[in-house]
């Protein structure tokens, strides 16, 4: 009795053996296990993974074309009627926002459009020291006029 329980734990384990070797033969033709190829698909995982860390990393690069000063735009005619007319801001500042040291009046030219419109709003709400002929020459802009001026002041140069 325990021969052929034997026997039959023997044919089971040769069947076993036998099928796991079948496996293995016909799936050896798909899998390479040689050592170049490990080491090839290996760099390759390695840069795949470099390259989309970097592409997470790395913000795009947008690039940034600066404005220009567009003489026949509407606005910026606009923006000069005030600046040299309605406004007479060039009274005090110069034709080209230089600033004067004589009536104390600040270099506008090239500062951010922002800035001037809280720096006019500032002048407005008492919340900046000026003569009251500096806050009597500020006031009766309308706020889109402001903010083409200040568009405009933005775009000038000192040379």
């Amino acid at each position: 009795m325990t021969r052929i329980i034997l026997f039959t734990i023997f044919l089971s384990l040769c069947a076993f053996f036998l099928n796991l070797a079948g496996y293995r033969k016909a799936h050896d033709k798909d899998v390479v296990l040689n050592r170049d190829h490990l080491i090839k698909t290996l760099d390759n995982y390695k840069k795949e993974q470099e390259a989309k860390l970097l592409a997470k990393t790395q913000k795009p690069q947008v690039e940034k074309k600066e404005e220009g000063l567009n003489l026949e735009d509407p606005k910026i005619k606009a923006a000069i009627a005030v600046y040299t007319g309605t406004g007479k801001c060039s009274s005090c500042h110069g034709d080209q926002a230089q600033g004067i040291e004589s009536s104390k009046a600040p270099l506008l030219a090239g500062q951010h459009d922002w800035y001037l419109i809280d720096q006019y709003a500032q002048l407005g709400e008492g919340k900046r020291p000026a003569e009251s002929a500096v806050i009597a020459a500020h006031k009766g802009l309308s706020d889109q006029e402001i903010k083409d001026v200040s568009k405009y002041i933005s775009l000038l140069r000192v040379e």
